[in-house]
């Protein structure tokens, strides 16, 4: 057991010293691989406000809080957080320092290759409720080498397109099997976390919709009243309140780019101004003006993720 504590160290390591050597300054960076994105801060950040894919998200330095809804996550070095559906969320690193800054990765999910993962998955999983979307868990030592193989294929192009593609395979495969209870269960068609969660994908293409609700409702021969439950359960929100979360996030897209408040409002469903300000406020802490110019000077330098 001493020896793989150690072991797992060292792995955690070589895994924060290959995010720095691809980062060296802070930020959100993409690699060569469509999926996987680096991590950086040296100093704590505010809250930062975007919407996060199915991925799993590695710490290999310092600390982070995830917030969406009723979840409140706190996960640190050696632990990660598995999303099991988009979600609206507020990050913020809480732990970071010039010498030892935050290093993290995430991994985003190719869903239609974790479903050919279906009759792995453990028989025990739940069907008739949908299981937590936001979850940490402390990756095995089998799937800490396969994502440090895989950040070391960052630097061979060459290797990254034959290697590259097995590697993520691995991952999806320790995810639908051992890591994660509502990814296990996203693989499996007839699950409620697979029918709720493609209920969030609908929300999410078609939150211009005010009757979205009704139409999943009806697709999914689900009452509105189980679909909520099931809802709130992988997301954290209700089903309105998570359209509210995306329209809100488009309409400060969209300030962020120089929208005037009036047409960012109407152009994410927010008939009333002083509604949408009040709305804005209790998110984002902020004005929408106030807000807007601090996006404006910060970006692109803000960490995203």
């Amino acid at each position: 057991m001493e020896r793989q504590g150690v072991l797992k160290m060292t792995i955690l390591k070589e895994i924060a010293e290959s995010i720095e050597a691809s980062t060296g300054v802070d930020g959100s960076f993409s690699t060569s691989m469509e999926r996987v994105f680096l991590l950086r801060s040296s100093e704590p950040t505010g809250p930062i406000y975007t919407v996060y894919e199915p991925s799993i998200c590695f710490v290999a330095q310092g600390r982070k809080l995830v917030e969406s809804g009723c979840y409140r996550l706190i996960y640190g070095a050696g632990a990660a957080l598995a999303v099991a559906s988009p979600l609206p969320v507020t990050g913020q690193v809480i732990e970071a320092s010039r010498n030892a800054p935050f290093l993290g990765v995430r991994i985003e999910l190719d869903l239609d290759l974790l479903r050919g993962f279906h009759s792995l998955t453990p028989r025990k999983a739940r069907r008739n409720h949908a299981a937590s979307g936001l979850t940490t868990f402390r990756p095995s030592q089998r799937l800490e080498n396969t994502i440090h193989r895989l950040l070391r294929l960052l630097d061979n192009p060459e290797e990254m397109k034959v290697l590259g593609p097995l590697a993520e395979l691995e991952i999806l495969y320790h995810m639908a099997t051992n890591s994660s209870p509502a990814l296990g269960q996203l693989a499996v068609p007839d699950t409620a976390t697979a029918r709720t969660a493609w209920a969030a994908h609908y929300l999410r293409v078609h939150w211009r919709e005010a009757g979205a609700l009704s139409t999943v409702s009806e697709r999914l021969q689900m009452t509105e009243r189980s679909l909520k439950t099931n809802f709130v359960a992988l997301t954290g929100h209700e089903p309105a309140g998570y359209q509210k979360h995306l329209r809100l996030q488009e309409a400060r897209r969209l300030l962020s780019l120089g929208a005037p408040l009036l047409a960012a409002a109407a152009s994410t469903g927010f008939a009333n101004a002083r509604t949408f300000q009040a709305e804005y406020e209790a998110t984002f802490h902020a004005s929408p003006a106030v807000d807007a110019a601090r996006l404006r000077q910060l970006f692109p330098a803000e960490l995203e993720e």
